[in-house]
C-alpha cells in the first residue's frame, strides 16, 4: 500500500513536471529528463531505506551523489 501511495505521488509530480516542461515555463527538456531520472533514483533509494537494505547514512550519501549526477532543479530544492 505504501509503495502504491509513493507511486501516486510520483505520478502527480511527473505530471506537473511534464506540464512545466511542455509549457517551457521553468525547464528545458534536458532539465526535465534530469529531474525525472533523479526522482526515479531517489524513490528507489527511499524504498531501499524503508526496507532496511541501506542505512540512513548510506541514503544521505546516495542522495548527494544523485544530486551531483543529475543536478535536479526541484529535487535539490526539496532535498528530501
Amino acid at each position: 500500500m505504501q509503495l502504491l501511495l509513493s507511486l501516486n505521488k510520483f505520478e502527480a509530480l511527473y505530471g506537473l513536471l511534464f506540464f512545466i516542461a511542455i509549457r517551457g515555463m521553468f525547464m528545458t527538456k534536458e532539465q526535465f529528463e534530469r529531474e525525472k531520472n533523479y526522482r526515479i533514483s531517489i524513490a528507489t533509494a527511499k524504498l531501499m531505506l524503508s526496507k532496511n537494505i541501506i542505512s540512513e547514512e548510506d541514503f544521505e550519501k546516495i542522495k548527494m551523489l544523485l544530486i551531483d549526477k543529475y543536478k535536479p532543479i526541484i529535487g535539490s530544492l526539496t532535498y528530501n
